[in-house]
């Protein structure tokens, strides 16, 4: 019960407006929103789309008109998270006048009804608390995709810290020849102070060569830090205007707000940021800063960007992760400015924000120009429930399209209306191996589908490995996307192989030296053994004698796709990275020329490993296989680079198990002991999960996984296969193919595709389907009547032959012979039959 001095009474003032207070602040909003189990992902989802509405308030009309979802979802999700939250802090109940529960206010600061002309809808706006909270957990996101991307584009963007150390040496105001010390001062700036049509630095040093001592009055003024900034900044825009007049220079002198900032920041980088206002208002948009800018060029705006920047910079200086990243960037490089106050790191943040960061908010619209078939749409429907299907039909129906476009809408929920587009995404998906594809056959076997021992030949030696068969790959693949996605960490893990191991790697020795910070900056791993030089480990070679399985692991055995933890001290990691490329031998690398690249997905760190290595330490060797499962490496890197991207709901990982003439093999064979884990509720994480130990590999606890879906076709006509058992039957939906007359665009095709269903409905086996039966459409659309003759006689006829002769139609030869002959003249029999075609 909660007492009487914690009810929270909803008042109405005079403008018709419901709220209260609400004793929730900003910290606890935080907390609240990285608890799961008080505020799903679904809730968090509802909060950012009024987040991003506009002064983040709206009625859940214009949210579902905005975002795609129905009002009313977004209605009793404010009402749901509300009644979770009061049951979670038991300290409070809101109730209206009439003594009724309220549930909305506590997500709402404010709610009104709108008028009759805005149709009786009730918009909110969210609490002010909770809209910082929100914005933290916004910014904090972005912050961790920024650091994780860092290594991607350092090389282009050092050079601002080149520029300031650069300036910071050069800088001498006193300089006699002052235009020259300007000159040679700010030539590292790069296009900071020089952008496509304007040529600020250009025109200062001109100013300078023209009038020295008022150019350098000008900076002296600037840089007066007792000076207020307002008048400092206006005060040097309009000396250069006066100058360029005076001196009768070009039309422009191109000093303006952006170009002043710049001097500031080169002048004083621990508290000043460069302003550019295209950067700024994008940084406020997909960051929800709530800042405002406008084009005006006053200094009004740039100090509002400051402002704005300032509280950027304090949620950087949060992150441990930058910081140790920044000083592995910096230290040792004398040439570089060593940035102690993150104020040109906020500005480098700020640029990625604007040219590479992805809103967020784009991730709120639902796609509802979904571009999907009613057949592909009740197909996925009942894939995603069943999690097994197999599309059958004749031959000439559009299986192998509709299974592709099936896979498609699965993995993308759209399906591009485009054929080649589709095909093409297809294939895409393929290569990045989210689609598996594979023919059952009457010779394929468990060991070609899940695993088996193959032959290997080493000179005259055999040697037998396990081998992954694809199904078995598929199941990894999808296993670990499922594992990446749950962790929060799937932004961060680009590149991961289907099946990743984690390998331990010294770099040089332990604590710090030039090999790791060199391997660390540069993005690498590197190990030694120069005395062997460039040769091959995986060959037998006398020659090598110490190191010999390091270097065959390091070389051969290491994939891409696969995850190193760079060894600190024998207890500690200072680094997790993914491996980006294969086995390279670079003479530069002096006593270490063995490299792989490695994008390092956290460093700086200094990680207690043998919690998660049963209890062992990393021993010395250089490189070796670590026993550490992919969740507990996974738990590591979320704990030093937080979830890049808020987890609304959670949204799988999908990958899809196509396989074609599924009734062509032997699928219990096939499938063995498996076939019990295809079933929904015994995939993993499901209610009843079921997992086996595979007979070679020996693999423990395998199972299928709740994101791998399968589909399987096949043609209903084939009678010189088994049919498929029972016990199969239960696993998979059947869903049949027909053959469609609406797609066929010639009148004579659609003629003679009503001919052929006469004939074969008039001739059918009683027991059969017509759908099961009947000619594809596909045999019926050509582009010319010479092309649709073809069809007819060496397609749909022998087809149709077959049929016969397999006794699906039981039809005398003469009566066959009549059609037949009608066909070959792409004529329609003109004999009245039972039965009406398709319009």
């Amino acid at each position: 019960m909660v007492n009487e001095c914690n009810i929270i009474p909803l008042v109405k003032n005079e403008e018709n407006v419901f709220s209260c207070h609400v004793p929730i602040s900003v910290e606890q909003w935080i907390e609240l929103l990285n608890d799961e189990n008080i505020i799903t992902g679904e809730w968090t989802r509802m909060l950012f789309s009024f987040y991003f509405m506009p002064q983040h308030s709206g009625s859940c009309t214009q949210c579902s008109e905005k975002y795609g979802y129905t009002k009313n979802t977004y209605n009793s999700r404010v009402s749901a998270l509300g009644r979770a939250v009061i049951r979670r802090l038991g300290t409070f109940s809101i109730v209206d006048e009439s003594g009724s529960a309220r549930f909305w206010p506590v997500a709402m600061g404010s709610g009104r009804e709108m008028t009759e002309s805005d149709s009786g809808q009730f918009e909110w706006r969210l609490r002010e608390e909770l809209i910082e909270a929100l914005r933290c957990q916004l910014i904090k996101t972005a912050i961790a995709q920024y650091i994780s991307e860092i290594d991607l584009y350092w090389k282009d963007e050092e050079y601002k810290w080149r520029a300031v150390k650069w300036f910071q040496t050069h800088w001498d105001v006193n300089a006699a020849d002052f235009a020259s010390m300007l000159e040679l001062a700010t030539a590292r700036t790069g296009n900071l102070l020089a952008t496509q049509s304007a040529f600020p630095r250009a025109m200062i040093i001109k100013l300078a060569k023209s009038a020295p001592e008022e150019v350098r009055s000008m900076f002296n003024d600037l840089f007066d830090e007792n000076r207020d900034l307002s008048q400092r900044v206006e005060s040097f825009v309009k000396s250069a205007e006066d100058l360029r007049q005076e001196h009768g220079l070009d039309k422009n002198h191109y000093q303006n707000t952006n170009v002043v900032s710049t001097y500031l920041w080169l002048r004083y980088p621990e508290k000043y940021y460069i302003y550019k206002y295209g950067e700024y208002r994008q940084v406020s948009e997909k960051l929800g800063m709530d800042v405002d800018f406008r084009r005006t060029g006053q200094v009004s705006e740039m100090i509002k960007g400051f402002e704005m920047y300032d509280k950027l910079n304090v949620m950087l200086h949060d992150f441990p992760a930058i910081v140790s990243t920044l000083q592995q960037k910096l230290q040792g490089h004398d040439d570089l400015y060593q940035d102690p106050q993150l104020r040109t790191a906020t500005i480098d943040f700020g640029f990625w924000v604007s040219r590479w960061y992805t809103s967020l908010e784009k991730s709120l619209y639902v796609n509802n120009k979904v571009t999907m078939t009613p057949f592909i749409t009740k197909a996925s429907e009942i894939l995603r429930h069943k999690k097994n299907i197999i599309l059958q039909g004749a031959p000439g129906t559009g299986k192998t399209y509709n299974t592709a476009a099936l896979a498609l809408a699965i993995i993308d929920g759209t399906v591009p209306e485009n054929r080649p587009d589709a095909i093409a995404r297809y294939e895409q998906l393929r290569a990045e191996k989210r689609i598996g594809f594979t023919t059952f056959h009457q010779s394929m076997d468990y060991e070609d589908f899940i695993e088996g021992i193959k032959p290997r030949h080493e000179g005259d030696v055999v040697k037998y490995d396990v081998e992954d068969g694809i199904f078995k790959r598929m199941c990894e693949a999808a296993k670990v996307a499922s594992e990446v996605a749950a962790s929060g960490t799937d932004g961060l893990l680009d590149g991961l192989n289907e099946n990743p191991q984690i390998w331990k790697v010294s770099l040089e020795g332990t604590g710090d030296n030039p090999t790791r910070r060199d391997c660390m900056n540069n993005g690498y791993i590197r190990i030694g053994w120069k005395e062997y030089g460039n040769i091959d480990f995986t060959e037998e070679n006398p020659q090598v004698i110490v190191g010999k399985s390091i270097l065959r692991m390091f070389q051969e055995e290491m994939k891409v796709g696969d995850i190193v933890v760079s060894c600190w001290s024998q207890n500690e990691t200072d680094a997790i990275g993914i491996v980006t490329s294969d086995y390279d031998y670079r003479e530069e690398g002096d006593l270490y020329p063995c490299y792989r690249e490695v994008r390092w997905v956290v460093k700086g760190i200094k990680h207690d490993i043998r919690e998660i290595n049963n209890g062992k330490r990393m021993t010395l060797g250089t490189v070796y296989r670590l026993s550490i499962s992919l969740n507990d490496i996974l738990d590591v890197i979320k704990q030093y680079s937080p979830v890049t991207t808020p987890c609304f709901d959670k949204v799988e990982k999908p990958y899809v198990m196509i396989i074609d003439e599924i009734n062509r093999g032997n699928v219990s064979k096939i499938f063995g002991e498996l076939i019990t884990l295809l079933e929904k509720d015994k995939r993993l994480g499901d209610s009843h999960p079921i997992t086996l130990s595979l007979p070679y590999s020996k693999t423990r606890d395998f199972g299928v996984p709740q994101n791998l879906y399968i589909i399987g076709t096949m043609n209903t006509t084939d009678r010189s296969t088994g049919t498929i058992d029972y016990a199969i039957r239960r696993r998979f939906a059947f869903l049949t193919i027909p053959a469609e007359r609406s797609v066929i665009q010639s009148e004579l095709g659609k003629l003679l595709f009503d001919d052929v269903r006469k004939f074969i409905t008039r001739y059918q086996y009683a027991d059969m389907d017509i759908d099961d039966l009947m000619v594809g459409h596909s045999f019926f659309m050509a582009e010319s009547d010479d092309e649709l003759l073809m069809k007819m006689q060496y397609e749909v006829i022998p087809l149709i032959k077959e049929y016969i002769k397999d006794g699906i139609l039981s039809v005398r030869p003469v009566e066959a012979k009549r059609y037949f002959e009608s066909w070959n003249k792409l004529e329609t029999t003109t004999d009245d039959v039972e039965g009406t075609p398709e319009g």
